[in-house]
């Protein structure tokens, strides 16, 4: 019952705030395309893009926070589905819109966008559907939706820190780009070239990190349920155990990343400059995945158990105390040794350098142990 009542206050107060947050992007779509970087015919196009989308953006917090909610209770399959149906009706109705195909009209950008909105609508209510009909520990009824204030409170405790973990993470990575990638192209001499390649990286190191993503899902709901049952023995040999799979995997998808990086950015991209910018970036990349999954399983771990403080200073002291440091510094080293275009290698050594630190505050907050102390 508790559980239950959680659940829908959470999924209630992510529908109110995400729809406040989309009304505010709709008002201030212009300002916020500006903000971004966006001028003329790419204002224009990221206004309609917002302004469309965030329509059912409110449902889209109902289907993150319900997911997450029956991550929790231990069912990770229908997620998965949910997620997969989103993605196919994201990319089926988004190219039937925006080219005009089997008689849809064509809107070009605005197809796009209504197949994002069409996309966060059956997301929303296919999440809602899998919480009240029944088929996980959760079952929903339509009074679990009124938004208990003392059930508010304990998930804005809990729920906090993790925002302001990932606002600083978003924050710091937006000024980081913004305030290398122009330099940097301006000494390339190809525009276009640096966001390429960071671009590029990125997705091939997405192949490393998402499996450790998904055994800190399974780690966090197993911490949390065996110590919902005063087990912190048997949540320490689940967090051991999610260490080692995520450390093993992503070390293993990480060594083509060292060892042939201008291959794995050529299958990506058909450019020289843009292959050239990334080979560096990428074989740091691939040195950070053993830190990087230490950080996402402890960190996972500490929040399963509800403590949330800890991977928040973890994820903000790296940032404000690593990253952003490490890129001045490396831009001041690179004007002084006149050393052009290495921006982007600049960037990806702070990003190593965070990613370990990172790894190093969540386990040192896991070994204290305090984590089977919290009060949730």
């Amino acid at each position: 019952r508790g559980a239950n009542r959680i659940a829908g206050t959470a999924v209630s107060a992510a529908f109110v705030v995400s729809l406040a947050v989309g009304a505010l992007m709709f008002i201030f779509a212009s300002q916020v395309a500006y903000g971004i970087g966006l001028r003329d015919q790419a204002h224009e196009f990221g206004v309609q893009y917002l302004q469309i989308m965030t329509v059912t953006i409110s449902l889209q917090g109902v289907a993150l926070t319900g997911m997450a909610c029956l991550r929790g209770a231990g069912d990770t399959f229908r997620p998965m589905l949910v997620t997969a149906v989103v993605a196919i009706v994201n990319m089926v109705v988004s190219v039937l819109f925006t080219f005009g195909w089997l008689g849809a009209p064509a809107w070009g950008l605005r197809g796009t966008a209504f197949g994002t909105m069409l996309a966060y609508l059956v997301g929303g209510g296919a999440t809602l559907v899998l919480m009240m009909g029944g088929w996980s520990e959760l079952r929903l009824r339509w009074h679990h939706l009124r938004i208990i204030p003392h059930n508010f409170v304990r998930l804005l405790r809990i729920g906090m820190p993790s925002w302001a973990e990932g606002m600083l993470l978003w924050v710091g990575q937006v000024l980081i780009v913004i305030f290398v990638i122009s330099r940097n192209d301006a000494d390339l001499g190809v525009t276009g070239a640096t966001m390429a390649a960071h671009n590029a990286v990125i997705r091939i190191e997405s192949l490393a990190f998402l499996p450790g993503f998904g055994f800190g899902i399974a780690c966090s709901s197993l911490v949390g349920r065996y110590l919902g049952a005063r087990r912190p023995d048997y949540a320490q040999r689940a967090a051991k155990l999610s260490t080692r799979c995520a450390v093993g995997t992503m070390t293993l998808l990480a060594l083509p990343m060292v060892l042939m990086p201008k291959w794995l950015l050529g299958l990506m991209v058909d450019s020289v400059p843009v292959v050239a910018a990334g080979a560096v970036p990428m074989i740091l990349a691939g040195l950070a995945q053993p830190g990087f999954a230490l950080s996402i399983i402890k960190g996972s771990g500490l929040k399963g158990a509800g403590e949330t403080i800890w991977p928040m200073i973890a994820t903000g002291g790296g940032m404000l105390f690593v990253r952003i440091p490490a890129v001045i510094l490396g831009i001041w080293v690179c004007s002084r040794m006149d050393l052009r275009g290495a921006g982007l290698t600049v960037v990806w050594i702070a990003i190593f350098a965070d990613l370990n630190f990172r790894g190093l505050v969540n386990w040192y907050a896991w070994r204290r142990g305090q984590w089977q102390k919290k009060k949730v």
